[in-house]
């Protein structure tokens, strides 16, 4: 009796973009600096030179503000990683996941 072959296999294009997605968040989370406060690169880069009691209240608020997207990033970052883990690197030949796959 002949051995089967095994069916023929092609590189998971969707897997790379879901680790492109990852990368991104990841990348974006990463510039928020050593607080980990998305807000304060945009203080950093909105109020260079500003010296006064209203731009300190404003630099506040927008801290406190942009706190609550880092939790967004986080669950995004983690359910990205999630993805990707489930993911094989290849799939059959003709899967939706390999070379029929784009963006």
């Amino acid at each position: 009796m002949a051995e089967e072959e095994a069916p023929a296999e092609e590189h998971n294009k969707y897997r790379d973009h879901l680790v492109d997605a990852k990368s991104t968040v990841t990348n974006v989370v990463n510039t928020w600096g050593e607080d980990g406060n998305p807000g304060q690169s945009i203080i950093n880069h909105v109020t260079s030179g500003w010296q006064c009691d209203e731009a300190d209240l404003w630099m506040d608020e927008v801290r406190a503000k942009a706190l609550t997207i880092q939790g967004f990033f986080e669950t995004a970052e983690a359910d990205l990683a999630a993805l990707v883990k489930a993911e094989p690197t290849d799939v059959h030949k003709g899967n939706w996941r390999g070379d029929a796959y784009t963006r």
